[in-house]
């Protein structure tokens, strides 16, 4: 591979970074003390992840080589297109990989009687009645095609599985395809007792010979295409006050089907000329075709565990758990009468968000209450916080809706809910034409006598009220007038398409949180050994942000970092990061809160947001952090990043490769996540 010299020691490309993590992801699903069918979720996700980064990640990759043919990488010094083409050949790695585990989950699913099975291994009688099925079932509904002057390749559609055939009619040859029904299960179920299934895919290769009956089939093999899906509205014409946000975002949804190939999946070898072809007529190069031994897609082994299944046999899963309630939260307790006293701090999965919704329910008929303001990214298909503020609009408040509809992969969702909120008679901004409102803050304003009361919570993940029980967040109410002045102007400007501000209190991205996070660190370096820096993400990968905390590093400053996925940040280089420590912690939770705490003692300043440390987060999107001022918020924070420092279970360290390592003292360390289910006494059941 080409490459110039690395300009820093310290640093690691975040693709690369990106791929140790879903590695770590994958280690989950081998990991024999997780609990089986979690072990095939958990190989499902590493499906998903690795799809999803080829569509977004490295189709924007592809964008920026062709923008730049030249481009460098300044994390590792390699050009753009050889960081691109190191990339396929990790990941084909890493299918064999998942291949593996695939195998390995395949068998121990057989013991507890769901069988998976190949059309080979099934008995004469179940060939038999399968062929049947194909004929009688399958066959009937595919749109088959040969392709000759008269009928021509067609367009393939992102994220769809093919059948591809090398096919010979007396001395003449042809291609062939058969697209693979997205309208049919994934798999066809064979026998009850025991559970015994075969794919979709796997019948559609094996009877191909029916459907092509008049050709000779020479080659044959499944593939499964991925093309570019990462929609940039801001390589759109600039928009102007005639431009309908709303429309053209339906028009882009209509576009992720015919933006360019990232990844070609293939599941049988076949000859040069056949993968020439099929390169010539989806544009992809060689190389982005990756090879499958199994399944094209993992998520047979999901759908082949029925919801019943899995009903039935809770053994196989995570203990059930239900989120508790807060110490001071009932149904009979006011939560504006309460926050007007008392600030409250939200962990979630480990606690309900029912108290932030009875906040809502409450404001919707409070009458000291004017105004709602709420920024949304992301919500459930069903979300009683859009039935809460559709009342509070129809009761008469001032309802201001900040609809992001370019969070992906939800645009369509944003533009459904956003419809129904203006149906209620609320007001609908729909971001800022440069920079996506990633924000998680909520506003409600009271009149009481002559005097605006504020009541402003501020989180670190999104108002849906289904991840709220599978990813882990935190989410601080308050009653602090000071705060709740700096969000009612965050909004104005919202309201007035900018994006510029000055905050006393909030840190607001793209503007000031930066600019303020690197102060902050460059404060903790004039401690020198006295300084203390602790940052929980996802992840880090801003160039300057990187810098600064290698500087204070140099300095002296102790540094522990909390990151979920990538970091772009090696610790423990001599003489540049050697007092960064780094670990991740994956586990039955997703870890998604972010915490910024510089200084210890007295002096400590304290802050949870939406942001991870990334260019993205801190120069294109509109991001809020909230100073923590209550002193047991501080300090329920603070307990919770000590418990996670000490997760020698679901932790590992990186090192300074950039590696996820086990600790050594595993076997007898302690799971953060089971230390905090009990912390919050949340509900376990069979």
């Amino acid at each position: 591979m080409a490459s110039v010299q690395q300009p820093y020691k310290y640093t690691i490309n975040r693709d690369v970074s990106w791929l140790q993590f879903n590695q770590r992801v994958l280690d989950e699903a081998s990991t024999m003390s997780v609990p089986l069918l979690e072990r095939v979720f958990f190989l499902s996700i590493v499906q998903s992840n690795l799809d999803e980064f080829f569509m977004i990640r490295v189709g924007s990759q592809f964008d920026i080589a062709a923008l730049k043919p030249d481009g460098i990488d300044w994390r590792s010094g390699m050009t753009i297109l050889d960081v691109i083409k190191g990339l396929y050949k990790r990941a084909q790695r890493m299918i064999v990989e998942m291949e593996n585990v695939y195998t390995s989950l395949v068998e121990e699913l057989k013991d507890i009687g769901v069988v998976i099975c190949n059309f080979d291994d099934c008995t004469t009688v179940e060939q038999k009645w399968l062929h049947d099925h194909f004929r009688k079932n399958i066959m009937p509904v595919l749109s088959p095609q040969v392709i000759d002057a008269h009928h021509p390749f067609p367009h393939i559609q992102n994220d769809r599985k093919h059948l591809g055939l090398l096919l010979k009619r007396k001395s003449r040859q042809q291609f062939g395809l058969i697209p693979v029904p997205e309208f049919l299960p994934d798999t066809v179920v064979i026998s009850e007792n025991p559970y015994k299934v075969i794919s979709l895919e796997e019948l559609i290769y094996t009877f191909s010979d029916d459907v092509f009956h008049m050709y000779e089939i020479k080659e044959k093999t499944m593939f499964h295409l991925y093309r570019n899906a990462d929609i940039n509205l801001f390589e759109e014409e600039v928009y102007d006050d005639s431009v309908n946000l709303k429309l053209k975002m339906k028009q882009l949804l209509k576009q992720r089907n015919l933006l360019f190939p990232v990844r070609v999946d293939i599941s049988s070898p076949v000859s040069k000329k056949f993968i020439d072809y099929l390169s010539d007529k989806l544009g992809a190069k060689p190389y982005q075709f990756l090879k499958r031994q199994l399944p094209l897609s993992m998520d047979v082994l999901r759908h082949s565990v029925s919801k019943e299944f899995k009903r039935t046999h809770p053994e196989h899963r995570f203990i059930s758990m239900t989120p508790a309630a807060p110490s001071f939260y009932h149904q009979n307790v006011s939560m504006i009468n309460h926050l007007e006293l008392h600030d409250v701090l939200l962990h979630f999965p480990y606690q309900s968000m029912d108290p932030f919704l009875k906040l809502m329910k409450e404001a919707a008929t409070d009458p000291t209450v004017v105004s709602i303001r709420i920024t949304i990214y992301r919500l459930a298909k069903t979300a009683k916080l859009i039935e809460y503020l559709s009342l509070a609009a129809e009761n008469g408040k001032d309802v201001l809706v900040v609809m992001e509809l370019r969070a992906r992969f939800d645009e369509q969702n944003n533009i459904d809910w956003s419809e129904r909120l203006e149906q209620a008679g609320c007001k609908i901004i729909y971001g800022l034409d440069q920079y996506k409102v990633h924000s998680k803050i909520c506003l409600i304003t009271r009149q009481v006598g002559q005097e605006l009361r504020y009541i402003t919570q501020v989180g670190t993940g999104n108002y849906n009220e289904t991840t709220v029980t599978q990813y882990t967040d935190l989410a601080y109410i308050t009653s602090h007038s000071g705060i709740g002045s700096d969000a009612a102007q965050f909004f104005l400007n919202l309201s007035v398409g900018s994006e510029s501000g000055t905050y006393d209190h909030l840190l607001v991205s793209p503007w000031q949180l930066k600019a303020n996070l690197i102060q902050l660190i460059e404060d903790q370096a004039k401690l020198k050994n006295e300084g203390y820096i602790r940052i929980k993400v996802n992840a880090i990968t801003d160039q300057q942000l990187i810098h600064a905390l290698a500087k204070a590093s140099k300095a002296g400053v102790k540094i522990e970092l909390i990151v979920r996925s990538i970091s772009c940040i090696l610790p423990r280089i001599k003489g540049e990061t050697e007092s960064i420590q780094i670990i991740s912690i994956v586990g039955r939770f997703l870890e998604h809160a972010r915490v910024y705490q510089f200084g210890k003692g007295d002096s400590m300043k304290l802050y949870i947001g939406s942001a991870d440390l990334m260019t993205r987060n801190m120069e294109r999107r509109m991001e809020v952090a909230v100073p923590v001022y209550n002193t047991a918020a501080q300090e329920e924070i603070l307990t919770v990043l000590d418990i996670q420092w000490k997760d020698h279970v679901k932790g590992r360290q990186i090192n300074s490769k950039g590696k996820h390592m086990p600790f050594p003292d595993a076997a007898t360390s302690l799971d953060s996540q089971d230390v905090l289910l009990v912390k919050y006494q949340s509900t376990l059941s069979v």
